[in-house]
């Protein structure tokens, strides 16, 4: 009896061995063996339309998505101008595509076609969607395209964006996460080349010959380099209508003819100047016309003096300035088309040599199409061998609109106006600092090249009164300035921090401030703009400067 019960006690005991040993085994199959299951791609890689294409940036998956037309892919014009080239341009109320080469302007309609006949663009409602063919043609940019496949993708590449390459050393499966528990994507194959985007010590996620992402072990990727996207395109040659000479330059404003006639005699005393901007033409209404008071004889006697003569076209300053909305003034093609055909007209009338381009106050709404506008008048400027240039305030965020970047690539000079730091209706303090004509030097340089850069300087200050809460000013020429200081029996102190010379008055209960604009205030500007070595300096403006400036301003003193 004991020994059946102790047979029945070991059986036992080796049958519950058994079945631990079983579990154990199951549970480490359960957990150390790869799954099987295969990652549901419809989930992930379906379209939010039945035409739609899923966009890849730079491999960042786009909310924004294109569409199929046909057999080709489209993208929203918003999307192209945000992320690949903002050249091209949509005029809405004309219904053109236009894109600008440096001397043509291409104009297609809804009824241009690409060469194998599919649309240039289509419009849909509110919407226009451009062929990813046109955009690539004008592009440095590179596409694989898997729109034809069951699940629509299209990966785009903008150019300089490295990326790494490697090969698969063996088969394996490309799965949904890191770890062989995750659902499978796709079943790759040795020497299949990859794109690498993420590498791990275990685990490396990656874009495949397919266009899928997901990872695979590190150790199955060899052959790792580094890959920049060939993307075909040539940029083309911006070619420029430029000076020789470092540039000393002045704005002269004229109201009338007359002003004009004594041109000589307000050149008196200067020195060095070799680029004399009269203001001639105001924007008159929103149909492209202008106000002109061109004058031959003053192109003749500027040229005689070695001067070339840049005239201003503005938006702004005059009885009618009022008429003009510079968005819809430029937002119409035909009227930018017919506005350029007349100032080209005009230039040959008169012989002058280029264009000053002055449009301030601009709405957000209206940077696109002054853009456009630049780059259009830059074509003309080309072929006619005129030299174009264009005044921006220093750069703000409210003014990013203006677009310095392309105005560096279109105009062959762009002005920093470095003036106006403290305006009529704001607060008080100086007109123009040595750190902020220094740092708007900086930050334009970030964007435009340095040979394209002319810094303007005051030859006015303001005068500033503080009565209670309210804050007046009026603009002062030099010597203006220097007889309110002299008739006040004033000292002046030297203000580190501006570089200028200040003077205060308190009197009947009122304040008043005054930051010079003198001999020593442009000495340290002028020797700020030679030490970041641009194209050269302008002054606002002519005749409100002391005779004294003229031994410090310019390029050659």
């Amino acid at each position: 009896m004991g020994r059946r019960l102790m047979s029945c006690l070991s059986f036992l005991l080796l049958l519950g061995l058994i079945v631990l040993a079983a579990a154990g085994g199951v549970y480490a199959y359960l957990r150390y063996m790869p799954s099987n299951k295969r990652a549901d791609l419809s989930g992930i890689y379906t379209p939010k339309t039945g035409d739609g294409v899923i966009l890849y940036l730079n491999y960042d998956r786009q909310e924004t998505e294109g569409r199929i037309i046909g057999d080709k892919v489209y993208l929203p014009i918003d999307f192209v101008n945000d992320n690949l080239n903002e050249r091209f341009y949509y005029d809405r109320e004309e219904k053109a595509l236009l894109y600008t080469l440096p001397e043509e302007i291409l104009r297609m309609t809804a009824e241009s076609k690409n060469d194998d006949g599919s649309a240039v663009y289509v419009e849909d409602g509110d919407s226009i969607l451009v062929s990813a063919e046109i955009v690539s043609m004008h592009t440095a940019m590179a596409m694989t395209d898997f729109s034809d496949t069951e699940y629509p993708r299209l990966y785009i590449q903008n150019s300089g964006n490295t990326t790494t390459g490697a090969n698969l050393r063996e088969d394996t499966e490309v799965r949904i996460r890191g770890g062989i528990k995750a659902e499978i994507v796709e079943d790759a194959k040795k020497g299949d080349h990859v794109t690498v985007l993420d590498s791990m010590e275990n685990w490396s996620k990656i874009v495949t010959a397919k266009g899928f992402t997901g990872y695979v072990k590190t150790r199955s990727l060899t052959d790792f380099c580094d890959e920049e996207p060939d993307t075909g395109f040539t940029e083309p040659e911006y070619k420029t209508t430029m000076l020789k000479d470092k540039i000393t330059m002045i704005w002269h404003q004229t109201t009338s003819q007359a002003a004009n006639a004594q041109l000589t005699n307000s050149l008196t005393g200067t020195k060095g100047v070799n680029v004399i901007a009269p203001t001639w033409f105001g924007m008159k209404n929103n149909s492209g016309e202008y106000e002109s008071i061109a004058s031959a004889d003053y192109v003749k006697t500027a040229h005689s003096l070695g001067m070339k003569v840049w005239p201003v076209l503005d938006n702004f300053g005059h009885d009618y300035s009022s008429n003009v909305n510079t968005e819809k003034l430029l937002s119409k093609t035909s009227v930018r088309t017919k506005l350029i055909k007349n100032l080209m007209k005009e230039a040959a009338t008169y012989g002058f040599d280029g264009y000053n381009l002055d449009f301030e106050g601009l709405k957000k709404e209206a940077g696109v199409h002054y853009t456009q506008f630049i780059r259009e008048m830059s074509v003309a400027c080309r072929k006619a061998g005129l030299t174009l240039s264009v005044d921006d305030y220093p750069a703000e965020s409210y003014n990013h609109f203006y677009n310095y970047q392309e105005q560096g690539v279109w105009a062959d000079y762009v002005i920093l106006m470095a003036y106006d730091e403290h305006y009529a209706g704001g607060e008080a303090g100086s007109v123009s600092s040595l750190s902020y004509v220094v740092d708007g030097i900086d930050n334009l340089l970030s964007m435009v090249p340095k040979e394209k850069i002319i810094a303007g300087l005051p030859f006015y200050t303001r005068l500033w009164t503080v009565s209670g809460e309210n804050t007046s000013s009026q603009a002062l020429h030099m010597s203006e300035a220097n007889e309110w200081v002299k008739n006040h029996d004033l000292d002046t102190v030297w203000d580190e921090e501006t570089g200028q010379n200040y003077a205060e008055l308190e009197e009947n209960g009122k304040k008043s401030m005054i930051w010079l604009e003198d001999a020593d205030s442009m000495k340290k500007k002028v020797q700020a703009v030679k030490a970041a070595d641009v194209a050269g300096m302008a002054g606002w403006k002519l005749g409100m400067e002391t005779s004294d400036i003229w031994n410090i301003f310019g390029w050659k003193n």
